[in-house]
């Protein structure tokens, strides 16, 4: 089973940090797809949510976004 990360900079991959999504994927036994992006909007999210399932197949999907100054995770 697949969770695939999509979303902003609050999703996007440090190599310094183990951050959310790494930790949530374990928590639950997935393998991960982050394919979360710095400056990404709405339409790349949308984008990368459509790739997610129709190509990976991802059994789920979180979605993090920013919006005005507060950070929202949706895991669907």
């Amino acid at each position: 089973m697949t969770l695939a990360v999509v979303g902003d900079s609050f999703a996007s991959l440090d190599k310094r940090y183990t951050l959310w999504p790494q930790q949530l994927a374990e928590k639950l036994n997935l393998k991960l797809h982050n394919l979360g992006r710095c400056g990404a909007d709405t339409m790349y999210i949308h984008t990368q949510m459509k790739y997610a399932i129709e190509k990976l197949n991802a059994s789920h999907i979180a979605v993090s976004y920013t919006h005005l100054t507060l950070p929202t995770i949706l895991l669907v």
